[in-house]
């Protein structure tokens, strides 16, 4: 028997369709060993020796693999086809192959299909020890940073949670843009425009370019006054069409799908955000269990090439002339090369593995989000080899001599689609708004087409003048900080995702209405590394470790000199830093931060408001940093980082609450800015409610306060279970919770007018995406009278039980756990630990 190793359920089960009885198809769950997350696991005196463990999440996974190696003849490893997929394969064969005299081979695919997977079997290879010490070499990298600067930032910043190779870069980005925004100076300028019509009645618009036979430039016309002295020159005078000017538009289409396009545009099209795609990508990929559809319906969908297949390409035009006519079919292949910096293009574009799964005939057989990306893969693919579209644009330019008979200049452009080409199947200019938010206001196009002569005199039927200003740059969604990170060459196609998700975990970013901000912590961090890790936050040294890690998947460089080179460095510098006191580093940090966290408005913008003569300055602690006095604690002032306009501490009051008749009062504490229910009542503790960072704390409405003070809110009771869905606010937003499952709103508003009906569609989705939430109430202990909980966990199945957790042994399933085993699992454990 041959058995085969994949890393998921869902491709070894599509695999095994494949395979006949002479094969055992297995998954090994990722990776069975793992570098361990504490000091130790890598020695930079030893030639980094990593020091692996296997992972305790694996042990029944790992006995089953063993099991069967020592019943088979021969083991062909067959993980993704990356550096990571590498990594899975080498950890495997070196953890069995000493134990068993067994030969061990490598297949790589990139598309779970019967043909390519078999292909694949005939044509084995060994382990590509160069990909694995590029694997290895960006753990240690990885490893180093974390473990010697973030103990350094807990020392310095105790609130601080740690620093990441590729993610405090990509932090840096977000809070350079969020500095960008907050000091943009708007400039205010001023256009004019004429409503013209011809003498076959058309009527279309057009902006003054020309003043005295001078061009016109954006800010020339700085004020109401003189736009509406230029108006009052140009009125009651002669319009001529001097000239009519007609060119034809070609758009190309844009190649198919990496992965961080394909996570742009999924971000702007579907509302997904990059964990989402990619774990929907992944199912795509391994194929989804119907015996309609056969194998893998995508490419793997890792990778930064945009090449595909001149094989594939004729099977994507051929679907082109079947269902859209020879007309969109150019004469020649279309052909694309990356722009991405530091592409390595080792595989193929994103693609559907046969294009005669067209979306809407398996649309039965997906989920609705699978059906979206599914057909927005398809639908890019199939444009890449289509025609370009063609726009007929027309410009006019119309002559007006004012009173000094000197001559000014009107243009008006219309521009329609002439042929659609590829924007019949994918039309890419639809999210062209989110990209460019700004966009230009100078510009003056009629959508329909119009219909004048050269030197024909036109009626101006209204001269305006409308005022602009100039706005600052848009924060990064989700889309636009993938597309910076590729084009400055940070992380790979893999890790995209993981780095916004890491950001957020750890407090560093907040999203809202899908633009991502820093943090008061996030910018704490970043101008930390900024003034003491200078060169780990440069764009430019990380995209240089990222070009020598493909050097080493190469060949051309080794793991070794990477490491030694970086090592010196970064002990040094960690050496320097350790030596300076944490007031130092604070009060650097008050200097660099200046700008956003003390107000510059004012004479002395430290002069502490409460006490008069002490400074302001930031003070941290474990549970977090905020503005205090130096005079604390005696002197008692503190808001958080971000509120420069607050004078005091002292309680303002918004409003009264009409169910209690109590002040609703806005203050500012250690934590950041809350709503209290003023209570008389000295011994009563009063109600809080932290207020959500994106609201404007000089904006509170009466309406806001109340909503807020009011939760958390009961939405109604489950008919199901009898138990009460409560909407509240927690710490990535609002959200509705029943028993022990979560489930997040998208918007505030809603938090405050979703009904019933709603409430239970939204908890039983969530239930049946994540069923691993719905952990199950065994009962109450006879002596304490506490609950004991069920769940599943990362590591297996576990009790919960007066905040302690009991694993529950591994022969045993949550279903299998009553009270009294669970008791049974409670005593021993407390036993073994007297």
């Amino acid at each position: 028997m041959i058995l085969l190793i994949v890393e998921s359920p869902a491709k070894a089960k599509t695999i095994n369709k494949y395979l006949g009885t002479g094969y055992k198809v297995l998954a090994s769950m990722g990776h069975v060993r793992d570098l361990p997350a504490k000091s130790g696991s890598i020695k930079p005196d030893n030639d980094f020796e990593m020091v692996w463990k296997t992972n305790s999440s694996r042990s029944k996974t790992i006995q089953d693999i063993k099991k069967e190696i020592q019943n088979s003849d021969k083991v062909i490893l067959a993980t993704d086809p990356d550096r990571e997929g590498e990594a899975i394969s080498w950890h495997l064969e070196e953890l069995f192959k000493n134990k068993n005299d067994k030969k061990f081979e490598r297949v790589v695919f990139n598309a779970v299909t019967k043909d390519t997977v078999l292909k694949a079997i005939k044509n084995p290879r060994t382990i590509d020890i160069d990909l694995v010490e590029a694997y290895k070499a960006r753990l240690s990298l990885d490893y180093l940073i974390g473990f010697t600067i973030s103990p350094v930032l807990w020392k310095k910043l105790p609130g601080a949670k740690s620093a990441g190779r590729v993610q405090s870069v990509a932090l840096k980005i977000i809070c350079q843009r969020e500095f960008e925004v907050e000091n943009f100076k708007s400039q205010k300028y001023w256009t004019i425009n004429s409503i013209f019509k011809s003498k076959k009645g058309s009527e279309f618009s057009a902006n003054l370019i020309s003043i005295d036979n001078k061009k016109l430039n954006r800010f020339d016309i700085k004020s109401e006054e003189e736009a509406l002295k230029i108006i009052k020159d140009l009125n009651n005078c002669e319009y001529i069409v001097k000239e009519i000017s007609k060119t034809t538009v070609q758009k190309k289409p844009q190649p198919p799908f990496t992965t961080s396009t394909m996570q742009q545009e999924a971000s702007k099209r579907l509302r997904f955000d990059p964990t989402r795609t990619m774990q929907v990508a992944q199912r795509l990929y391994e194929g989804i269990d119907n015996p309609s559809i056969e194998g893998g319906l995508i490419t793997y969908m890792r990778t930064d090439g945009v090449q595909i297949e001149d094989s594939t390409i004729d099977q994507i035009r051929d679907s082109i002339k079947t269902i859209y006519g020879e007309k969109q079919l150019p004469k020649s292949r279309n052909i694309y090369k990356t722009k991405s910096k530091n592409a390595q293009e080792s595989h193929e574009a994103i693609r559907p593995t046969s294009f005669k799964n067209t979306p809407e005939k398996i649309k039965s057989f997906l989920s609705e989000e699978q059906f979206k990306l599914y057909d927005l893969i398809w639908k890019r693919t199939i444009a890449s080899q289509m025609n370009n579209a063609e726009f007929d644009r027309t410009s006019i330019d119309i002559s007006v001599k004012n009173s000094n008979n000197i001559e000014n200049l009107f243009r008006a452009t219309t521009q329609y689609r002439s042929f659609s080409g590829y924007l019949s199947v994918f039309d890419d200019t639809v999210n062209e708004k989110e990209d460019n938010p700004v966009g230009s206001d100078d510009e003056n196009k009629n959508e329909n087409n119009i219909l004048v002569t050269k030197d024909e005199e036109l009626l101006c039927k209204k001269l305006e003048d409308t005022s602009h200003q100039t706005e600052p740059p848009p924060r990064f969604n989700a889309a636009s900080l993938i597309k910076t990170l590729e084009e400055l060459g940070i992380g790979r196609p893999s890790t995209y995702a993981s780095i916004l998700s890491k950001l957020s975990e750890r407090n560093y970013t907040s999203l809202d209405q899908r633009r991502i901000s820093p943090t008061s912590n996030g910018r704490l961090v970043t101008a930390f590394l900024e003034n003491y890790y200078p060169d780990y936050v440069k764009y430019d040294f990380t995209a240089d470790l990222e070009e020598k890690l493909d050097q080493i998947s190469n060949g051309d460089y080794t793991r070794l000199s990477l490491l030694n080179n970086f090592w010196t460095n970064l002990d040094e510098s960690t050496k320097d830093i350790t030596e300076i006191s944490r007031k130092e580093v604070v009060e650097k940090l008050n200097e660099t931060l200046a700008p956003y966290i003390f107000d510059q408005e004012l004479d002395e913008p430290r002069k502490c408001p409460e006490c008069g003569n002490g400074t302001l300055t930031l003070l941290s602690f474990k549970e977090g940093s905020f503005i205090g006095c130096s005079n604390y604690p005696t002197c008692k002032f503190q808001r958080d980082l971000s509120g420069k306009n607050t004078k005091s501490n002292s309680k303002q009051i918004i409003t009264k609450d009409p169910k209690s008749g109590m002040d609703i009062t806005l203050q500012v504490g250690r934590y950041g800015p809350y709503l209290e229910l003023d209570d008389t009542d000295p011994d009563k503790k009063p109600k809080r409610v932290s207020i959500p960072k994106n609201i404007d704390l000089d904006n509170i409405s009466e309406e806001l306060a109340i909503n807020l003070i009011s939760l958390p809110r009961l939405v109604g009771i489950h008919p199901n279970t009898n138990d009460e869905i409560i909407g509240a606010l927690g710490r990535y937003g609002p959200y509705i919770k029943h028993q022990n499952t979560y489930a997040n709103l998208k918007e505030m508003d809603e938090l405050y007018t979703i009904g019933l009906n709603r409430a239970i569609t939204l908890i039983d989705e969530k239930d049946k995406k994540n069923p691993k939430a719905n952990n199950q109430s065994i009962g109450k202990h006879p002596k304490s009278n506490d609950e004991i909980i069920a769940a599943q966990g990362k590591y297996g199945p576990y009790i919960k039980y007066q905040k302690k957790n009991y694993s529950i042994p591994k022969d045993l399933s949550i279903d299998q756990i009553n009270i009294d085993k669970a008791l049974e699992i409670i005593s021993l454990k407390n036993k073994k630990n007297k």
